[in-house]
């Protein structure tokens, strides 16, 4: 009877003690007790336990905030199941150094919660078929990860090579921010490319879409002024178009008399 008796005591006097065997039974399933010995404990929220893993990927406290407030999930999200694995690829299939991680979470955070097994598999095999290295591509993922979120983006790799880009010209375009593979096909690229071929030749063409400022990132109404007012004043030339888009309307109008041959 007497053991009996202690036995509800001892049930109360554990409670207390409650909050914390939870916190350390998430941690487990979090995989933070495993590997990061120094985050398994103390009290954490699972919102503070993942800004602890961010502050041990190399972020500061205000970036830490930063992250958080530019995609939320990530201060939610299993470190085990979506954190860690994604680190892992990154590290193991492309060299990714710390100091790539911490900035690639900064430029992008929601990279970091997309799944391995799928689209981030996935996007670096196409980077690989465009005849990319494992730095080339590790930059490109660096400077352009929005590149691995998008859909329908083998047709219009297909369609540049048609046009006669070769697949390391486009896997360049992709480092250079590649806005070009976000633009509609048949309603964007396909009008332009129609319209270019009317002034420049294949060669010329191929030119204008690999300089760093891809000609397809400009309006066609804007290609079509400039072409034809280039044109009509005998100036009209890869160089000449590739300087004049980049300038606003009353700018081109002031400066077109001084355009030269080739302005670079």
């Amino acid at each position: 009877r007497h053991a009996s008796a202690l036995a509800p005591a001892s049930a109360l006097a554990l409670l207390p003690l409650l909050p914390l065997l939870l916190l350390l039974l998430w941690t487990q399933s979090s995989g933070l007790g495993s590997g990061y010995p120094a985050l398994a404990v103390g009290g954490l929220s699972p919102a503070g336990v993942n800004k602890e893993w961010l502050r041990y990927l190399g972020l500061s406290p205000t970036e830490v905030r930063q992250v958080g407030a530019r995609c939320p999930t990530v201060l939610m999200c299993s470190v085990e199941q979506q954190l860690k694995p994604v680190r892992r690829f990154l590290e193991e299939e492309l060299n990714f150094t710390s100091c790539d991680l911490a900035k690639l979470m900064l430029r992008m955070p929601a990279f970091f919660i997309w799944p391995v097994e799928g689209k981030l598999v996935a996007g670096v095999r196409l980077l690989e078929s465009l005849d990319l290295s494992v730095p080339e591509i590790r930059k490109a993922i660096s400077v352009n990860p929005s590149f691995l979120s998008l859909q329908n983006v083998q047709p219009k790799i297909d369609w540049l090579i048609g046009l006669g880009l070769s697949p390391r010209q486009i896997g360049e375009q992709v480092a250079q921010l590649g806005r070009m593979f976000t633009m509609n096909l048949e309603n964007n690229l396909k009008p332009k490319a129609a319209f270019l071929r009317e002034h420049f030749s294949d060669t010329e063409i191929v030119e204008l879409v690999r300089r760093p400022i891809s000609i397809f990132r400009y309006g066609l109404p804007n290609l079509r002024y400039r072409v034809e007012l280039l044109e009509a004043h005998g100036k009209l030339s890869v160089p000449n178009l590739a300087h004049a888009v980049r300038l606003t309307g009353p700018k081109f109008e002031r400066r077109y008399p001084e355009i030269a041959e080739d302005p670079s």
